[in-house]
């Protein structure tokens, strides 16, 4: 193939790919936006109602998502297992998911979440909300972020930086609507920025387990298990 050839087919595996990204981000945002103008009654409710709001309207946003993913895929031939879902991973990937996972909880509760994690809380709230959180997220966004995007990236003869890169890039973007805590101006930003380089070590986490999605879903899930009740919740009392 010349270089016109592979570019044009380049350029296709780009433009299918973002189609497909945003095509699923819609869907996620288009639930929670239906669900706020349903539970529009209750737009005084307490913050803990507001945050169990947020998280359900997510994740039936992302499990919706996921669908849609498996037509895409479907029609292609493919799979979630083609993405890396369910591949054994190497032993050492885990090792490094599980670093990960205790550097993202750190900074967080020593940074914008100090003394606000309640960690013995056992309350319906607290479970219902971590596990919705950690499960739709960890699957959800790593399949999408991770096993599509850098799957049909190296699909479309895009290296390993670019693949890092573009995945980082587009996890950021996905979180736009996230907004700073105890923090204003040009750090509004920053959740945007963190969330990229979240996804850029995500990415390099998926690539040492030999492209199985499994030590990053993991890692993704406990920390959002952990952190994101507390995360929104500071959000919205703000």
């Amino acid at each position: 193939m010349d270089a016109s050839g592979g570019g044009t087919t380049r350029r296709g595996a780009v433009l299918a790919l973002a189609a497909t990204v945003l095509g699923y981000m819609l869907i996620v945002a288009g639930i929670g936006a239906l669900l706020r103008v349903l539970a529009a009654d209750r737009s005084t409710a307490d913050p803990r109602s507001v945050v169990v709001l947020k998280i359900t309207a997510s994740a039936i946003g992302q499990f919706l998502g996921l669908l849609f993913l498996g037509v895409v895929l479907r029609q292609r031939g493919l799979t979630f297992h083609d993405l890396g879902l369910g591949r054994s991973a190497r032993p050492w990937s885990w090792v490094a998911a599980g670093i990960l996972t205790a550097l993202f909880v750190f900074v967080l509760a020593q940074g914008p979440l100090k003394a606000r994690i309640a960690w013995s809380d056992a309350s319906l709230f607290r479970v219902y909300t971590a596990v919705l959180a950690g499960v739709a997220a960890g699957l959800g966004e790593e399949i999408l972020f991770r096993g599509y995007v850098m799957t049909e990236l190296a699909r479309g003869g895009v290296g390993i930086a670019g693949q890092l890169v573009g995945s980082a890039v587009l996890f950021g973007l996905a979180h736009v609507g996230w907004s700073t805590i105890g923090q204003a101006g040009g750090a509004a930003l920053a959740p945007i920025i963190n969330t990229a380089v979240a996804g850029f070590l995500y990415g390099v986490v998926y690539l040492l387990a030999g492209r199985s999605l499994l030590p990053v879903v993991a890692a993704h899930a406990l920390t959002d298990m952990l952190i994101e009740p507390w995360l929104l919740l500071a959000m919205v009392s703000r």
